[in-house]
């Protein structure tokens, strides 16, 4: 999926981050600013004009960045077959690393003196092609650009409809795991990108950096509380819990107080064993009674899907009686 916003690549967190830059190496004054002021790697070696070096981030506000040389350093020009094939190894790479959310710019259509509509149509070619599941954010500079880019391309889509949910559980308990798994197949199976990590990780993956890129990316988080999870998340133990506790505390720190990110779900009886201390002034769904996931009757599955969705039925409103309007002496 393809999409346009205005502002900057820095401004949201993704997969893939893909930073502007000539066949040195070279990059804009504001371009160095960001990387420096959100601790990401700066480049320093020269990029073969036309590629892309992608590398691990390491960073909150994206799992892997890219140095996309879509400038000639020499001439500062850019040409449609440098940017085209840039375009193609990023979707290469997003493909086979199973990412979802990539942030690039108008390459090329800054110093290299393409046109914003020459460098979309590149993109519009390419990522059309792509896997559906992968959204590219192309970020435009100004306002103007914009809205020409939408004034020529009516047909782009709707923003992204299935939301990211991270699930946050402890896997000591083997039939816990099996409970969580089932979960997320079956939200999976209702248009939610539900993420663990029996799914997307792999050996040699840096679980401390995995797990932050995924809360902080996600756009609901589900706390699946038992009363091993409760005490690991009160406590903080060193573990995955333990750590997963630390990022959620710190993104409410500074969250509005209506904040509903962060949806528990208990499966003990009773609140002391089935919410973390820094959950319990929430509203969470008491599953204790379901043992199996597809004990979940519909009626009550269909409250998570709300809170996930952010969709609420509510009775139509009718209108005042006239007897209230026009009330006898």
């Amino acid at each position: 999926m393809l999409q346009v916003v205005i502002g900057s690549i820095f401004d949201t967190t993704c997969d893939l981050l893909i930073i502007p830059c000539d066949s040195f190496g070279g990059v804009t004054q504001s371009v160095f600013t960001n990387l420096k002021n959100k601790k990401l790697p700066i480049s320093a070696v020269n990029t073969e004009y036309g590629t892309v070096n992608i590398f691990p981030a390491k960073s909150q506000i994206a799992r892997y960045i890219g140095f996309a040389a879509s400038v000639l350093a020499d001439t500062s020009s850019s040409d449609v077959g440098a940017v085209e094939k840039i375009a193609r190894h990023i979707a290469r790479f997003a493909e086979n690393n199973k990412l979802q959310f990539v942030n690039i710019p108008l390459l090329g259509a800054g110093a290299g003196g393409l046109r914003a509509s020459e460098s979309f149509e590149v993109f519009r070619k390419v990522f059309s092609e792509s896997n559906n599941n992968i959204t590219y954010t192309v970020h435009c500079f100004s306002r103007d650009v914009f809205e020409s880019l939408n004034y020529e391309n009516k047909s782009l889509p709707e923003a992204l409809k299935n939301p990211r949910v991270f699930i946050s559980y402890c896997g000591f308990d083997g039939d816990n795991t099996i409970w969580v798994d089932g979960l997320t197949k079956r939200l999976r199976k209702n248009g939610i990108d539900a993420r663990i990590d029996l799914y997307d990780i792999s050996a040699g993956t840096d679980l401390p950096s995995w797990m932050t890129s995924e809360i902080l990316q996600a756009e609901k988080v589900i706390l699946v509380c038992d009363k091993i999870y409760v005490e690991r998340a009160n406590l903080m133990k060193p573990s995955g819990v333990g750590w997963e506790t630390m990022i959620i505390q710190a993104d409410l720190l500074y969250a509005n107080i209506n904040n509903t990110k962060y949806i528990a779900i208990m499966r003990e009886n009773n609140v002391d064993e089935g919410l973390p201390i820094f959950q319990r002034s929430k509203l969470a769904l008491n599953w204790s009674r379901f043992k199996n996931v597809d004990d979940i009757d519909d009626k009550e599955f269909k409250k998570l899907l709300q809170a996930v969705f952010e969709v609420y039925q509510k009775p139509q409103l009718g209108p005042i009686p006239n007897w209230v309007r026009n009330p006898k002496v």
